[in-house]
This record gives C-alpha cells, structure tokens and sequence, in this order.
C-alpha cells in the first residue's frame, strides 16, 4: 500500500488542506556484513520552464552510506547532499519542524555533509569511538525566510535562474572526536569524550574562523526500566 495515497486523497477533499508533500525512494543492500544504502528525497522539482515560476530551483536531497561490522569493530561512512528551500514552501506553517527541530535531516538543508565513524570494541563493556565531520553549509536553512529571486524582473526564461550549492558564502565545519563507553546495560551507561571543532567563514562571514577543544561527560542510569520492569 502507498501511503502518500492517504495524504493526496486528504489534501485534495478539503477544503483549505493543501500541504507540501515529500516523495522519497530508499534502496538498501545487505551482503554478509556489510551494508550498503541510499535515499532521493524529491521536494519539488521542475520538469519544465513554461513560465517564471518554473525556475524556482528543485529541491531535493540525497543520502548515500556505507557500514561494515567486523568480529570486534563498527565501520561506518555516509555523504548527504540537500539543496536549497528542501522542507520549505511560501507557507511557513508547513515547514516541517517539531519543537522548532527539522523533521527532515537533523541539520536543515542547503547542505552537504561527509561523516566517518569507527568504533571498536574492547570488550562487551568498554568501546571506542573514533568519528570525523565534515559540513559544508549554506546561507539558506530553516531558520531562513523563503524568497523567491527567480521572479525578480531581471530574471527572465532567456536568462534563466541558478544558484550555488551550497549557496552563498559558505560555512565549512570539520570535526573529528574520539569518546570512550562503559556499559552496564543498554539502558545504563557512561560516557567521556574529546572533540575538536574548526570552522571556516563561521556564520557566513567571510575570513571569520574559529576552533575550539570540547571535552563532555554523559551519563544514563535508567531508573524507569526498573520501576515498570523489573
């Protein structure tokens, strides 16, 4: 059964429920213990260029990973691409956010995105994570108003319209962290870690660079598990 099946037919029966509706295609392939995966996220996307309004660029996104579990070690890799106005339209009350945090990608859009994660395991208590970052973000986002520059009057189909990707003066962010785990059950834990953090044009400034040695603590005791369950 195709769910967007039950959302099309709620829209269209109104009255006053138009919404932006997602459309997404996911593939996956598991072969002994590696896995390899995708997802096209379409948000719109122009097939032709009729009038002015079809230059608006298309919106989408794309993901794309890879894991490996080895007898004593986690391998993963994924790359994320989002364009620009991806989850947003004119209206802003359907801009899909809860509790002001995107339901789509967890950082926004206008993006693209490269993280490595390795973690390997000491024993069935204590593992390791080794874990690098790197994001190249856009001027545009879910804490951007919408616009529309392809219907400015120097904007005609002769001309075209296009932008960047990521657009903008772009912020480039690099992490890499290592954290040690102790674990006494899934639902109890403790955590220490060290990350260090450099980014280029820091806020879309142009030159402005900043870094910073982060060290965190975590802990969870799950007393509610005991409480209902034991």
């Amino acid at each position: 059964m195709n769910p967007l099946t039950f959302y099309y037919l709620e829209q269209n029966n109104g009255p006053g429920l138009a919404g932006n509706t997602f459309f997404s295609i996911e593939f996956g392939y598991s072969f002994q213990s590696k896995h390899i995966y995708s997802e096209i996220l379409i948000d719109d996307f122009q097939v032709d260029n009729k009038t002015k309004i079809d230059l608006e660029p298309n919106e989408i996104g794309m993901l794309v990973g890879f894991e490996y579990s080895g007898e004593s070690f986690f391998f993963s890799a994924e790359g994320v691409g989002i364009t620009n106005r991806t989850y947003k339209t004119g209206d802003q009350r359907e801009w899909a956010l809860h509790r002001n945090l995107p339901l789509g990608y967890e950082i926004g859009s206008d993006l693209g995105r490269i993280n490595m994660l390795c973690r390997v395991y000491l024993d069935q208590k204590w593992h390791i994570d080794f874990e690098g970052d790197l994001i190249h973000k856009g001027e545009g986002g879910l804490d951007v108003p919408w616009d529309t520059p392809w219907m400015d009057d120097d904007v005609t189909l002769v001309t075209g319209y296009s932008e960047s990707f990521p657009t903008g003066t772009v912020e480039v962010k690099s992490v890499f962290s290592v954290s040690a785990m102790r674990h006494w059950t899934r639902w109890n834990w403790f955590e220490i870690g060290l990350s260090y953090e450099n980014i280029k044009n820091a806020d879309h400034f142009l030159g402005d660079d900043e870094s910073t040695l982060t060290l965190t603590t975590s802990v969870a005791w799950a007393l509610d598990y005991y409480l209902s369950f034991k």
